[in-house]
């Protein structure tokens, strides 16, 4: 065998031994990331490797057996893969792995998503918004309106009416990430205005569903979580005892924009910090249809009720739009919202059906 033959083979066990070990190093690595001392050196193994540790780091998160600790760097892990890769096809594997998984980890897969391309990760997040947990929940639409936000500041480094159609695609995409910021929605149908557009303006304000323009309101009472109506037997008409000794009667708000903002803080009778309040409205089908409410709250907690039966109990609402089914009956559907807020009450009411189809015959009325 020549010399150059020789040297070749070494080389090409090397390169076998080599692997091997570094399939072994991973593993060893990973097994390091639940040790705060011995994070730093597990990183630097993973990083260097000359195999792929995403097949290994998968299957560390589905274990878990695992410590909290570990799942959530081996998360942040995953992410940076992605990152470096621009590879998506983990998405399923760590959505799965938020089955059941501890805050702190889910969070860290939260995180995740939020460094992976494309959009399987913002779809994630979206889905995440709307989890049980509600811390949870809270950082997934934090993360979904950071990177919404992002967008919209580059859009806002743009000026003259040159940029206007540049700034659209910014927003575009700002409002697809996080659809929930109507801030941003109302500005992106402004710039549609703007440029002509006036179509797709209308459009973008009444898409995913009818928004409520008139309801009936009741406040301010005191924020002391008592319940000073029953929505199963309201009488509008009747004045409400409040406990400052002062009859507080329903009035009816009917200046609400088309962009759906219910803002308490317009009405003088209504604006009062700290205060709890009713708001009610009716919703009129001809049969019996699956329906789709989705309210929109600044800083707010609300709880509704649907023909006198619980929907939301006290849901807290960071300037986020959640979405919630509802079966609506064959004629008037009473819908009663009770609001806390420490400021006046800002939020808006959309009706749709699922997949955000318009219900036919839907009509809302006080």
């Amino acid at each position: 065998m020549n010399k150059r033959r020789l040297l070749g083979l070494f080389f090409a066990v090397v390169i076998m031994i080599a692997a091997a070990g570094c399939s072994d190093d991973i593993d060893k690595a990973i097994s390091m990331l639940g040790d705060k001392n011995k994070q730093e050196e597990a990183l630097g193994i993973i990083s260097v490797s000359a195999k792929d540790p995403m097949p290994k780091l998968l299957k560390a998160m589905k274990n878990k057996k695992l410590s909290a600790l570990t799942r959530e760097n081996v998360a942040l892990l995953i992410g940076v893969q992605c990152d470096k890769t621009k590879d998506d096809s983990a998405v399923p594997a760590l959505v799965d792995a938020m089955k059941g998984a501890e805050p702190s980890v889910a969070k860290a897969i939260l995180e995740a998503f939020d460094k992976i391309p494309g959009d399987k990760s913002v779809k994630a997040l979206q889905d995440a918004v709307n989890l049980k947990n509600k811390e949870v929940a809270a950082e997934a639409s934090r993360i979904l309106d950071s990177r919404a936000a992002a967008l919209e500041t580059e859009a806002d480094k743009l000026t003259g009416q040159a940029a206007v159609k540049q700034q659209i695609v910014f927003l575009e995409e700002a409002v697809k990430i996080n659809p929930a910021n109507k801030e941003r929605v109302k500005k992106l149908a402004t710039l549609y205005s703007l440029s002509g557009q006036d179509g797709k303006a209308k459009d973008l304000l009444s898409s995913g569903g009818v928004f409520v323009l008139a309801v009936k309101a009741l406040g301010p009472l005191p924020n002391d979580g008592q319940d000073y109506i029953d929505p199963a037997k309201i009488d509008f008409a009747a004045p409400i005892a409040s406990p400052t000794g002062v009859d507080i009667s329903w009035i009816d708000l009917t200046n609400i924009p088309d962009s759906g903002a219910i803002d308490f803080r317009r009405n003088a009778s209504l604006r009062n910090p700290n205060s709890a309040y009713y708001a009610a409205f009716k919703m009129n089908v001809k049969s019996a249809e699956k329906a789709v409410l989705k309210i929109y709250g600044s800083d707010d907690t609300i709880s509704l009720w649907l023909n006198g039966k619980a929907i939301i109990s006290a849901d807290a609402f960071k300037d986020q739009e959640k979405a919630f089914d509802a079966e609506l009956k064959s004629g008037a559907n009473l819908a009663v919202l009770k609001v806390y807020s420490r400021r006046s009450p800002r939020f808006s009411i959309r009706i749709s059906g699922p997949n955000d189809k318009n219900i036919s015959g839907l009509s809302v009325s006080l």
